[in-house]
Parts: structure tokens; sequence; C-alpha cells
């Protein structure tokens, strides 16, 4: 059958053309990575303190949000009747003063005190008193009621009014009024900016409790992560000088704690020590095949002495002319057989000795490699495990 299969134009086959550039990009990828290892920046115990902090900032940025949704929330729908209850608790507070003795002379020095009141309380008040009113008050105390004047600053407000109406009582000074007759305004005002303004005295408040918690909080999570992550570090001190590959297979992590450091410690000495045992086992058998590459050796030794012996006496067997080939006739054929058989035995031989040499060569290296791996650590300062305050 023909071959129906399609090559790129180029000669290269397009998947495994893809494969190499995922590779490369997957080498540049670890080795990016690689070079970032060791940085201050990447360490987990920065990156740890760093997301404590930034989530806190997060959760007090949520809440300063929520604080302000709930004030406006508050001030458009929960409490937008309040300047109407103020209303009528100030024209109550009126009522009572005007129905004393003296009264419209008594609201000049009372009145004050209930507009510093009220503005305490986040209101501003204004009274209007009527004309009937002033021009009652003018006819009997000599003097035109004023009341407390509108004085409403710019912004968001809610507003109560209510109109204070003349009873029975008032008609001894109002004579032109009748009961029922309004003798007054009382206007109440809430505005958003005083809420806002408190709300703002608040944050300050709140955020420099904040910041002095979080500053607490992260002091304790610092002690905190160096107390649980010191098995880590050591760990690592561990895994550090075995990537160092100058300190053999000999070094085992510390197990100081029983929680997942600690397993994780035993796991690394458990493996540890399980290709130890296998790095053992390795010498003891290349000891072996030394041992029997040794003898090998001694014995392809005397092989060649026994060749070169059998050959010496073949060859003084040989016939010396051409008189004595024809004389002997079929055993000098038979001396030239064996003479060729063997030149082809010490080939054979040749090429054992070659085998030796390289096998040698190959149980040396072995051996040394092996040495390396289970040696000692060495006291090389630069080999000492790192202060796990240093690490950190």
């Amino acid at each position: 059958m023909p071959d129906t299969s399609t090559t790129p134009p180029n000669g290269n086959e397009g998947p495994v053309s893809g494969d190499t550039g995922q590779a490369s990009a997957e080498a540049r990828r670890r080795e990016a990575l690689i070079d970032r290892m060791g940085r201050f920046d990447h360490s987990f115990f920065v990156r740890m303190i760093v997301g404590f902090l930034l989530l806190t900032l997060v959760v007090a940025a949520l809440e300063i949000g929520l604080r302000y949704t709930a004030v406006l929330w508050d001030f458009h729908r929960v409490e937008q009747d309040r300047p109407e209850l103020a209303a009528r608790d100030l024209a109550e507070d009126i009522r009572s003063i005007m129905l004393n003795e003296g009264g419209p002379v008594a609201s000049r020095t009372v009145y004050p005190i209930l507009e510093r009141n009220f503005r305490r309380a986040g209101l501003r008040i204004a009274v209007e008193p009527s004309e009937d009113t002033r021009t009652a008050i003018e006819r009997i105390y000599g003097f035109t009621p004023e009341g407390i004047p509108a004085d409403w600053p710019e912004g968001t407000f809610n507003e109560g009014t209510l109109e204070v109406r003349a009873e029975s009582a008032c008609l001894r000074c109002h004579v032109d009024s009748e009961v029922g007759d309004p003798l007054g305004t009382v206007l109440v005002r809430d505005y958003l900016d005083h809420r806002l303004d408190d709300w703002w005295d608040e944050l300050r408040l709140t955020a420099t409790v904040n910041l002095a918690k979080a500053g607490a909080h992260t002091v304790i999570l610092f002690l905190l992560l160096r107390v649980l992550m010191a098995p880590l570090l050591s760990l690592r001190s561990a895994v550090a000088r075995l990537g160092k590959g100058t300190s053999g297979l000999r070094i085992r992590a510390e197990v100081a704690s029983a929680d997942e450091f600690g397993e994780l410690a035993h796991d690394l000495n458990s493996f540890l020590d399980r290709i130890t045992g296998l790095m053992d086992e390795l010498r003891r058998t290349t000891g072996r095949t030394v041992s029997l590459n040794t003898r090998l050796t001694h014995l392809t030794r005397d092989a060649r002495e026994q060749l070169e012996r059998v050959e010496a006496a073949v060859t003084e067997a040989l016939p010396e002319n051409e008189e004595e080939w024809q004389a002997r006739g079929a055993e000098g054929a038979r001396l030239t057989r064996v003479m060729q058989e063997l030149h082809q035995l010490r080939h054979h031989v040749q090429g054992i000795e070659s085998l030796e040499e390289r096998l040698d060569d190959a149980a040396d290296d072995g051996q040394r490699l092996l040495s390396r791996l289970l040696a000692d650590p060495p006291s090389d300062p630069d080999d000492q495990p790192p202060d796990p305050d240093s690490a950190v």
C-alpha cells in the first residue's frame, strides 16, 4: 500500500516540534522559579505577614464602608421622622415656658439654652412667632419677640415643622386670638453633615485602635510563626545540605515536634535510611564485582601465559621448509589448523582483557561515587546548617 502519511514542508514533525516548545517553556518557567527562590520577598514567612496585613486592611475598609452605609441608611430610612419628634418636644418646652408668669421675658434667656442643647444633639432649630404674638408681646411687655432666628447651613437635611396653637390659658396675653389660632411655628432640621462629622470622628478613633491592634497582632503572628516554623526551617536546612551533594546521605532531619512537620521529617529520614541501605547493598555488590573481576584477571593472565607456551611449542613443531612439509603431510596441516585456532583464541583473550580493564574502571568509579554518597558530613563551615533566624 502507498504511504499516505504527510510530513510538514520544513521536514519537521508538527507534534514533536510542539512538544519541544512546550518543554522549553516549562524549563524556562522552572529556571525563573529557581531564580526567585531564597529571595526575602518570596519567603513564606514574609508572605504570611504581608497577607495578614492586607487582610486586616481589607476588613478595616469593609468595616468603614459598612459603617458609612449604615449612617446613610439611618438618616434616610430609620430616623427620617426624628425632626418631627424633636419639633414636638420643642413645642412642649415652649408651651411650658409661656404658661409660667413672665414666660415671654424668660424665653429670651431660655431660648439660647434650648438652641445650644439641640445643636449638641445634632439638630438645628428655629422658632418663628406669629404676627398676633408679636403684637400682643409688644403691647404687654414692651419688646418685639424674635423667637429663635433661622440660621440654616447648606447641606442635606430632614425637617420637622409644627405650629404652636393657642390654648385657653394663652388668651390672657393673646387677647386678639382665639383658641386654636397659630401663635408661632417650630422648625427642626437634622443635617447629614453632622452625622458624617460624628462618623469621621468615630472613624479616626477606630482607625487608631485598629492600627494598634494590627501592629500587636502582627508582632504576635511573627513570634508565633518563629516558634511554629522552627521544625520546617530545620527540615529545610537538612534538605539544603542534601541538595549541595557534598555531605553525603548520612544527614538526618531533626524530629522536633509531633505535628505534620515532625511527620515530614520522620518520613524524610525513613526515605534516606532506605536509600542508604540500598547504597550499602550496592557497595557490597560492587565489592563482590571487583573481587570477581580480580579473580578473572588472574585466570586470564594464566590462560594467556599457557597460550603463549602452547603457541611456542606448536611453532617449534611446525616444518621449517618445503621438504619437511611434504614429508610430514597431514601432520603439518593439523599443526597449521592448531596454530590458526591458537591465534583466534589469543584474539578472544585480548578482548576479555580489554573488557576487564573497562569493568575495573567502572567499578572504581562506582566505589568513588558510593564513598561520596555515604561519606560522613564534612566539618566545612559552609556545610553547617543555617541558623533558623537567618533563614527567616
